[in-house]
């Protein structure tokens, strides 16, 4: 079955549960550098302190870099003009794998969420762009050619802005993730209806999640 969201119930055990010491993940940085950029890490541990739960990360990509604490949620730079300022989750599961739609495993042989592409990269798709060793959201302006597209990058204050013609390769559809819905498909810049880059799909028979 085809979906546009991972299980309640997983995603909900996800964050009732957070944080699994050892557990892989990815995380967001609001730091002026790298807004916009998404990092596989590992939590390493967890603690909590006057009321703010906080967790380790050991980066996978940055083996030289020493164990950092961050909070599990805080507040936008975009949002600071917003009278109402909402506190982000900072971490989410790692991303789905991604098989193409011509080599689509049977459902019965998956037991996670798995995301189908089929190649084609349109104006307005939201993408993450491997780079520097972290994933950067953006969105495709132009089609290039057979191996290039150029994409946009949020300006600040969500992300660090830019414009960049980059290898098809080195792209992979952006998803969002929220502890209610699971993994979503984001809308493209050109609209709800135009057709989505990435599909989701379930397992055929999830079975039961337990609390």
């Amino acid at each position: 079955m085809l979906v546009t969201h991972y299980s309640i119930c997983t995603a909900m055990k996800f964050v009732d549960n957070l944080p699994f010491v050892g557990q892989l993940i990815e995380s967001k940085s609001f730091l002026e550098g790298y807004r916009g950029a998404w990092f596989r890490c590992k939590i390493k541990d967890y603690g909590k302190r006057c009321g703010v739960h906080n967790v380790a990360l050991e980066y996978i990509d940055f083996p030289d870099e020493k164990r950092t604490w961050i909070h599990l949620y805080r507040q936008s730079p975009a949002d600071r003009n917003l009278v109402s300022k909402r506190r982000h989750l900072m971490l989410r599961p790692t991303y789905p794998q991604i098989y193409h739609r011509n080599q689509m495993p049977d459902t019965r042989d998956i037991s996670e969420i798995i995301a189908i592409v089929d190649g084609t990269w349109n104006v307005g798709d939201m993408v993450d762009w491997l780079t520097d060793g972290c994933y950067w959201s953006a969105w495709i302006t132009s089609v290039q050619d057979q191996e290039n597209v150029q994409i946009q990058l949020p300006e600040p204050p969500a992300g660090e802005g830019g414009s960049y013609v980059v290898p098809r390769k080195e792209l992979r559809p952006s998803l969002d993730w929220t502890p209610e819905l699971g993994w979503t498909v984001p809308i493209s810049k050109v609209g709800a209806t135009s057709r989505p880059c990435v599909r989701l799909m379930q397992p055929k028979s999830p079975g039961i999640c337990e609390k």
